[in-house]
Formats: C-alpha cells, structure tokens, sequence
C-alpha cells in the first residue's frame, strides 16, 4: 500500500502545481517607438511609428546629432499626445502667408521692421527649410552667428530671436509644427558682447535739456517741455490733440500716435485703426498697446507753457497741439532732425528724443516712484522694460532741477510763446 499509495498522490499534486505555476509569456513589444536613424546619401532618415501603428518616415536631415534630437522631439510628442503630422511647406511660405495675415494687428512700423528682418537675415538663413526641418540647435547657431557680427547690435538680434518665436507659435496654432524651436534661448550676459555692439543710450542730464530748450523755436519748445515733463514717445507726442488736455483735473489722455508710413505700405493697405493724414506719408495710429491708452499728470508749469501755445495758435482750427504753420501735424522725421541740428557737435553728448522718455523714468525713480508707477506713466507692458529705463541722475542737474517739470522750469518759456512774432532759432517744417 505504501508503494502503490504514495505515487497517485504525488502525481496528484503535481498535476495541481502543473495548473496553478503561472505560464511564462513571452514580453509583447510595443514596435517602433524607439525609432530608428539610418543614412541616406548624405543625408538621414528617422522612422517611427504614431499611435495608430502609422510607420512614418522623415528624411533630409543634415546631421545624425539633429537627426536624434528630431527623433527625440517625436517620440516625446507621441508619447504625450501632442504629435503633429510633418508639413511640406517651406519656412518662406509659411513667413510670407503669416505676415500678410498680422498686418491688421501690427502696427506699420512693426511690420516693415518683421519684413527688413525677414529679408535680410531670417529667409536667406532658414527660407528653403521646411518648418519640420527647423531645430533648436539651427535657431541658436544662427542667434549667435548674429551676436558675433560686429554691425549687429544685441538688441537686434533679440529682436529677431522675438520674431522668430512668435512665426513658430503662430506654426504651432495652425498644427503645422509640435515644438517652438526659439524656444528658451538664452543670450550671453551684455558684459561678455564685445564693446563697439553695445547700444549707447544717452540719457541726457537737465542741464543738457535745458540748453538744447534755449535754441528751439516755439513749437518745439513746447513740444520738447512736454516730452520731458510727461515721459511721452515721439508719436504720441506729435499725435495729440487739443481736446486731450484735461486743464482743469491737470491731466493728459494719451489716445493715439502720428507715424510715417511707407507710401507703398498705406497704398497697399491691411492696415487696421490706420487713418492716412491727406495724401502725405503721415497716418493717425492707435497707441502701442492697451496700456499705451493712459493718463498722465500735467503738472502747473506744463499747463502755463501748453495754455501759451495756445494762445499762440487761436487762429487755427487744427486739432494737433503740435503743429505746423498750415496747421497740420509735425512730421516725426523732422522732430529727430530738428532735434540733432540743435546740439553741438564737438565734445557733447547727443541725446534723441526717446532719451527724454528715459530721463523722465530716472527722474520718478529718483523722487521714489514704485516701478508699478512708473511702468503705468510710461505705457509699457512688461515691468521689465520700465527697468531698462532707470539710469542714476548725478548731482550735476541739481541747479537746474526746478528748470524741468519738478525738476525742470524754462523761465523764458512763457515770453517766448506769448509772443506771436517770436519765431526762435528752429521752427518746425512743413510734412506735407
């Protein structure tokens, strides 16, 4: 019995083992999301496969460093959803479809600066490429192919790094590319670019503006008052209307901008809230931006320097504060003209109007405006950019600091512009 008992029960139980040991499969494969890299001529193909089992191939690729990363950029998009079926189009046609759809929302001077950019260094570097093609490395080789050009400055090259992000966003919205290859670039310090690229804001001292005041004729004595005391851009200034002063609350509304614009830009219109002056190269414009729309104190000084220009103008139904003899807006061209044949030339700084806006920022900065403050009064978007416009106003100004808004008075401002015969060393020209 103990022979023939034992051996049915461990057959028993071994069948019992047999049924319940798990069977070993064999580990399914999930094909082809590593992906592969082969050379083709001179040149290499990545092939994977989409999440519906599509095998997808993609050739040209100049390197096998860039063909890996491109391999990567998929793989990572497949895996989070976010793949995008490669485009044959060209970076150049996507460029020049994308401009002709922003001309009603950039402003003119903005979208002949995209152009020139465009033509001039963008296409002939990426213009053949299709937009798939496009890697980040690409984008940064070509930044600091820019930074090492000596006739380049850094903030244009930051420039074009901006346009270009914005074209491959704007790629992205359409579905035609997964990633932003301008994305996340850093530049090199300011400190590290060589010397004769670095952009010379002049910031000018009160002393300085007031001796440049001395030799303008009315008009732009005034003009430049209110440039100083209020921070205003150049054509926000010429842009302003006299029912934009607020004489009893003491204050300005900044609501619009006078541009030149290219003859062959206005003719070929696209322009949106652009309103041509005549038939001349001027146009009335919206402001730059939402936080253009502003208002700025007008303090008492200003008030008595605009009240006598226009008393100066009572016989003119022209709308412009800052006009010409026939009535019409100032030409913007002419202020900077107008402006550099006022100041000497041997052994002076030279300063342009935009370095007023700066001074004015220095100034609030200096009497303990927050910078919130000072972004709002200056119309910018970014507290960033109200940063860059800080500078130290040493104590050589301070004898003149009552000569300049609060800083600044022009003493011989009110006899010069009270008298209608008074025509100053410069009176503005005539745009049109």
């Amino acid at each position: 019995m103990n022979g023939t008992g034992t051996a049915p029960a461990m057959e028993a139980t071994a069948a019992i083992v047999a049924v319940e040991a798990p069977k070993r499969h064999r580990r399914s494969r999930r094909r082809g999301q590593r992906g592969s890299i082969f050379k083709r001529n001179n040149a290499y193909t990545i092939v994977y496969r989409t999440r519906d089992g599509k095998q997808k191939w993609e050739g040209g690729i100049r390197t096998k460093d860039a063909a890996q990363a491109r391999l990567d950029e998929v793989l990572g998009a497949i895996r989070n959803n976010k793949y995008v079926e490669p485009s044959d189009q060209t970076f150049k046609e996507f460029c020049d479809e994308w401009m002709e759809s922003a001309k009603p929302t950039l402003r003119p001077a903005t979208w002949g600066s995209y152009q020139s950019a465009l033509k001039k260094w963008i296409l002939p570097s990426f213009g053949d490429y299709a937009l798939c093609e496009i890697r980040k490395a690409d984008v940064v080789k070509f930044l600091y192919k820019l930074l090492g050009d000596q006739s380049i400055s850094q903030k244009f090259v930051k420039n074009v790094h901006v346009l270009l992000h914005r074209l491959f966003e704007a790629a992205i919205e359409r579905d035609l590319v997964a990633a932003n290859p301008a994305h996340k670039i850093k530049f090199p310090d300011a400190s590290v670019v060589s010397a004769a690229k670095a952009e010379d804001r002049v910031v000018p001292m009160p002393i300085e503006v007031a001796q440049i005041f001395e030799k303008f004729g009315a008009v732009y004595q005034a003009l430049l008052a209110t440039g100083v005391i209020t921070g205003l851009r150049r054509g926000e200034l010429i842009g302003l209307y006299w029912g934009d002063i607020d004489w009893t609350g003491g204050k300005i509304h900044v609501r619009r901008a006078v541009l030149r614009v290219p003859k062959k830009l206005m003719d070929a219109g696209g322009f949106r809230n652009l309103e041509r002056i005549g038939q001349t190269g001027l146009a009335i414009s919206l402001v730059k931006s939402k936080k253009g729309y502003r208002l700025v104190e007008m303090p008492s000084n200003l008030a008595a320097i605009l009240k006598a220009l226009r008393q100066r103008q009572s016989g003119s139904s022209a709308p412009f504060v800052f006009q010409t003899e026939i009535g019409g807006p100032i030409d913007p061209d002419a202020v900077c003209k107008v402006l550099r044949a006022a100041q000497p030339t041997a052994g002076e700084r030279r300063f342009t109007l935009h370095g007023l806006r700066h001074l004015y920022c220095s100034l609030l900065e200096k009497n303990g405006a927050t910078l919130k403050f000072r972004q709002e009064k200056l119309g910018h978007d970014n507290a960033s950019t109200t940063e860059g416009y800080t500078h130290l106003v040493d104590d050589r100004g301070r004898e003149f600091s009552e000569k300049v808004g609060a800083e600044f008075q022009f003493p011989s401002v009110s006899l010069t512009l009270a008298n209608p015969k008074a025509k100053g060393l410069l009176a503005p020209s005539n745009p049109l």
